[in-house]
């Protein structure tokens, strides 16, 4: 058993080097992705690093697992080995037992991960990020000059920040009706901040912007048609609010951020939730539509059930996903022998090629395209999220067979 044993410790050697290498690389590009949509600070960039890390060890493990696989065997095939084995008398089977314990290893080592330690690390980087909440506005402002966003009904442009100073500040509020800027407000100053408050609706927190400029001139705009009227202000505070889906919400957190136990316990409150809506969706159709109120009630019923059933369907694929991606290390550990002794490459830059080449075009945009009609509700979600398993696992299944029987 000395044969296999030095396999497998040669396998755990290249993984945990190829592990390293690629959790760096995909670590600096969330995080330059991260800074570029949320104008993170130098220094928020270097203590969120740790932060990221675990949330990169599902995607970065299959594929270490893959490429350590690939070399290791690879080299044995390319140094003769294999076949000084055959001409001793050992069946292949023993050398391919090591690589499916490293593969069982490497999924046993992404569950246990998954059932706590990465969720938590999702929720720790979000709450970092958004700790100092004045720090990042300003940060945006002094990096691209402006704060817009999708779901925001108005954009703050600056031309220079000074401090917490704001300089030449334009804001302008988006018609909730027209196409057009209902106020548009210009000041040679202006400071900005962060409030939190209670939503007297729902009584859960909820975030405003304040902006307070000063020596403001206001532009307020009338319909189409209508005459503008300019106004001069000495002073003048706007105070809108921010939405969840930018600062993040406590209270409906992402499914990635969400542990094993809670993970379970909220598909079932989401389920209830679903149900309430759909209730209310389905009383709402059999009444008739008489004023615009009616057809507007019914728009939004709509639109809320749809929500609901969207957030409850990216949880059922969540619980799927997870131990989908860890057993892809075992697909790939299985895969990665045939492959390296049949390519018969010892050198890494061909190992890489060989090993991420098939993830990159097969495993990993089926995954994503799964998950994506998942929640769309256009798939089941089993099928969805393990068909990129099976085909990896019958390829490589097929693969072994073919080795051993050489």
């Amino acid at each position: 058993m000395i044969l296999p044993r030095l396999i497998l410790w040669d396998l755990l050697k290249v993984f945990a080097i190829t592990l390293v290498g690629l959790t760096g690389l995909f670590v600096l590009g969330g995080l330059v992705a991260e800074a570029s949509q949320r104008g993170l600070a130098p220094a928020q960039i270097v203590t969120v690093i740790p932060l990221m890390i675990p949330g990169m060890l599902p995607y970065t493990m299959p594929t270490a697992t893959l490429f350590a696989a690939c070399n290791v065997y690879g080299r044995l095939a390319k140094d003769q080995e294999i076949t000084a084995l055959r001409a001793a008398g050992v069946h292949l089977r023993l050398i391919l037992w090591p690589t499916l314990i490293f593969g069982l290893l490497t999924t046993s080592a992404t569950l246990a991960l998954y059932y706590d330690f990465i969720p938590r690390s999702f929720r720790l980087v979000r709450e970092h990020l958004l700790q100092d909440t004045n720090e990042v506005l300003y940060t945006l402002l002094r990096r691209n000059g402006c704060i817009r966003h999708a779901k925001l009904p108005y954009v703050i442009f600056v031309r220079d920040v000074r401090g917490d100073r704001l300089i030449d500040v334009v804001f302008k509020k988006r018609s909730a009706t027209a196409p057009l800027y209902e106020v548009v407000a210009r000041a040679r100053w202006a400071t900005l901040r962060v409030e939190t408050g209670i939503d007297s609706n729902t009584g859960r927190p909820i975030y405003e912007i304040v902006v307070a400029m000063a020596h403001c001139v206001l532009r307020n705009e009338g319909n189409k048609g209508a005459t503008e009227a300019h106004l001069t202000f000495g002073n003048q505070e706007f105070r809108e609010r921010l939405p969840s889906e930018i600062f993040g919400d406590k209270d409906n957190p992402r499914a990635c951020e969400v542990t094993w136990p809670n993970l379970l316990e909220r598909i079932r409150f989401l389920e209830r939730r679903y149900q309430e809506k759909l209730d209310e969706w389905n009383r709402e159709q059999a009444r008739p539509v008489v004023t615009d109120h009616d057809r507007e009630l019914r728009a939004h019923r709509q639109f809320a059930c749809k929500y609901a059933l969207r957030e409850l369907r990216s949880y059922q694929v969540e619980v799927f996903l997870r131990p989908a991606l860890a057993f892809g290390c075992l697909c790939f550990a299985m895969l990665g022998a045939p492959l390296g002794i049949r390519t018969n490459r010892a050198d890494f830059l061909s190992s890489f090629v060989i090993g991420f080449l098939p993830v990159v075009a097969t495993y990993y945009p089926l995954m994503m395209c799964g998950t994506n009609l998942a929640k769309d509700n256009k798939l089941p979600v089993l099928p969805a999220t393990w068909s990129a398993n099976l085909l990896l696992g019958l390829v490589a299944v097929e693969m072994c067979r073919r080795v051993i029987r050489r």
